[in-house]
Order: C-alpha cells, then sequence, then structure tokens
C-alpha cells in the first residue's frame, strides 16, 4: 500500500539552512519526457478557456507533473494509468511540481507540461496566466465537486486533507491535549514541539485558534499577532524542511507534539508510533488540485485527464491507496481501519477550519517573506 510521502521545500526556508532548491521538492525521482500533440484553444478576454475533450484521444500523449514520491506513485496507479489505458493514451510522468520551471515554460512559450498538480493558493494566484480556465462544460466532473473546494477557475480539486495536532500518548495518554492552546503550553506538555517551517502549513491559523480568536474570524490572518503567539514557544520548536521530516520526529521520538498533515500521521501509524490525533483541537482543513497549464501541446487529453481526477470512481481507487479523502461526494473508498482513522471524512465531529486559498492567493508572498524572516531572526 502508498502511504502519502509528499515533500516539499520552501525556497525561503532552504535558504535559511543553506539548501539550494528550484520550485518545490519531493522524495521520488524525476522522468523526463514530454508529449508533442498540437492543440487548439477558444480565447475570451485575457484567459484560455479550454475546449471540449476529444472523444476518440487514442494515440495522444501528454506530461503529468506531480509532487514525487509515493503521492505521485498512488496518483499514477488510482488515476493516471486507469486513464491513459482507458483512452489509448502515453503519459510521460515528471516530477516534481517546480513553480519557477513552469513559468518559465509559459513566459517562453516552449510549454512541455500539460497537466499539473499545483498548490490551490499557487492555481488561484496564476488563473489564466500560467494555467487555463476550466468549467463543467469542458471539464463535467466539476459539477460533481462541492463550490467550497474549488477557490479558482483554473482547477480540478481531487483530495482533502487535514493538518492537526499529533501527540504521544504514552506520555500524555492520562490527560492528553484537545486543544492547540495545549499545544503552545510547555509547562502541562513539556517537551519539543515539530512542525513543517512554512508559511502555509497552519501554524499561523493555530496560533490564532491558540488565542482564541473564533474559526469564524480566523481570515484575514492577524499575522502580528500570529507571530507573537509563536514566539512564545520559538524555543521548544523543532523545524522541518518538509512535511515528511515531521513523521519522522515522531518515529524518532525527538518531539512529544505535532502539527502535522494526516496523511503523514498515517505513515508515523503504520511504523507503529504510539500517538493519537486531537482531532477536536480543531484540524485544519484543505484540498490538493490539477490544472492545466496554458499552452498545452495535449490540451485535448489534458482536459480529459482533469476531468478523471475529479471523478468518484478514481477518486475512491486513490483514497484507497493514501490517507486522503475524497472531493467527489459521490466517491466511496473501501478503507481499511487505519486509513479510516487518519481520513479527514471520518472525523466530521472535529469542527474543521479550512484554509482560505483565496486568501493565500493574495497573501502568499507578503506572509511567506515575514515568515521567512520570523524563523531567521
Amino acid at each position: 500500500m502508498y502511504r502519502f510521502r509528499r515533500s516539499f521545500v520552501v525556497l525561503a526556508f532552504a535558504a535559511i539552512l543553506g539548501i539550494a532548491v528550484v520550485g518545490c521538492g519531493n522524495s521520488g525521482s524525476d522522468s523526463e519526457s514530454t508529449g508533442g500533440s498540437e492543440t487548439t484553444a477558444e480565447t475570451t478576454g485575457e484567459a484560455t478557456t479550454a475546449a471540449a475533450p476529444s472523444k476518440d484521444l487514442s494515440g495522444q500523449s501528454l506530461t503529468y507533473v506531480s509532487f514525487g514520491g509515493n503521492l505521485q506513485e498512488a496518483e499514477s496507479e488510482a488515476i493516471v494509468q486507469p486513464w491513459a489505458k482507458e483512452n489509448g493514451v502515453k503519459v510521460a510522468e515528471e516530477s516534481p511540481t517546480d513553480y519557477a520551471k513552469l513559468t518559465a515554460q509559459v513566459e517562453t512559450g516552449n510549454v512541455t507540461w500539460d497537466v499539473v498538480h499545483a498548490d490551490p493558493f499557487f492555481l488561484a494566484a496564476n488563473c489564466g496566466t500560467l494555467f487555463d480556465e476550466l468549467s463543467p462544460s469542458t471539464v463535467p466532473s466539476l459539477s460533481e465537486i462541492p463550490s467550497e473546494l474549488v477557490s479558482s477557475k483554473c482547477e480540478v480539486p481531487h483530495m482533502r486533507y487535514g493538518i492537526g495536532l499529533y501527540y504521544d500518548a504514552k506520555k500524555f495518554g492520562s490527560n492528553p491535549p484537545t486543544t492547540w492552546a495545549d499545544f503552545f503550553n510547555t509547562k502541562k506538555y513539556p517537551g519539543k514541539r515539530g512542525a513543517w517551517g512554512y508559511a502555509q502549513s497552519g501554524l499561523l491559523e493555530a496560533a490564532l485558534l491558540a488565542e482564541g480568536v473564533s474559526k469564524e474570524s480566523l481570515y484575514p490572518l492577524d499575522t502580528e499577532k500570529a507571530f507573537k503567539k509563536l514566539d512564545t514557544i520559538k524555543g521548544d520548536m523543532k523545524f522541518a524542511t518538509a512535511p515528511g521530516e515531521v513523521a519522522q520526529q515522531v518515529t524518532s521520538g525527538e518531539i512529544t507534539m505535532a502539527l502535522i498533515y494526516t496523511g503523514r500521521a498515517y505513515e508515523a501509524a503504520v511504523q507503529k508510533a504510539d500517538w493519537k490525533m486531537a482531532w477536536g483541537a480543531p484540524t485544519i482543513t484543505s484540498y490538493e488540485a490539477v490544472g492545466i497549464v496554458k499552452g498545452s501541446p495535449d490540451e485535448e487529453a489534458s482536459l480529459s485527464l482533469v476531468n478523471a481526477f475529479g471523478e468518484a470512481e478514481p477518486q475512491a481507487r486513490f483514497a484507497e491507496l493514501i490517507a486522503y479523502a475524497p472531493t467527489n461526494p459521490a466517491a466511496k473508498p473501501n478503507l481499511d481501519p487505519l486509513l479510516k482513522e487518519y481520513s479527514i471524512a471520518s472525523h466530521p465531529e472535529s469542527g474543521y477550519v479550512a484554509l482560505d486559498q483565496g486568501w493565500w492567493a493574495e497573501n502568499f508572498d507578503k506572509v511567506n517573506t515575514e515568515f521567512t524572516e520570523w524563523l531567521a531572526g
């Protein structure tokens, strides 16, 4: 079974540690190949609206790009390759998703990527410039996905995840933490805290929730207030350069509590870590999405593939491989007990808080700069 092993590397944080990277990193290998079929597109104003999918795609080819590792393996096994086999399309897969490389392709007109798995805030911020606009008329499965899970006209959301409070049950089992305030209370709950050192990791939201800010009043984020709260435990934090490192901190015993992605918590649980999620903290939720690169050389096939990412059956297969929940309500995955425990679909009582991808699209650069300065300070 594939477990969620997506690894991101943040440019700014990596610079602090002296790591040279471009775009988003991953734990998988790259494959260098591109598609080459010609397509056309309609232009409406400044944005491109892709043409309707072809009924016969046999013999076409495209390139799919994601974040590598077991995440991309699961996407390939559950969605990409079944679609390719059904439609007679040759798919080349590359990794990682690299925003600088994607931007350069579009700006130079030398586009070799077609469908890309990207962060929703990046898709929203670059909708119509780096990515094609989509609609239910060209991507029918979009009509099946709840509107609250769609932040822009350039994405097809295909999985949901949580960012939760994870704690050492051996150490705190008799009096477990239940709120984000407990995450910041190192007197009552001593020990190091683990978290991904990234602006949009949920840390700022968790800090404000710990300060008593209501879910309804969370956005726009009061970053000054959030950083002051983070200052109170900065000396007790162990920041990771990628989400997977937080799971490693859990299993190695370096920390006693973590702000962690639910997929990574599942990964630690598979390794027999005696930890538990405080689902009612509440868990911060978000989703992942795919889009079509503007100027895609294989647009007809790309429309069909992104449509498959939104369909119920492929999403169900995907959710049976890693700890992600579907975005299509019609998807009914058959989950084993451990996958079910770490799926956000299994814990509706936690009163989730959703990351506002629209707000992050508008404010990411500014907040990321602030976060980088705070980390270095």
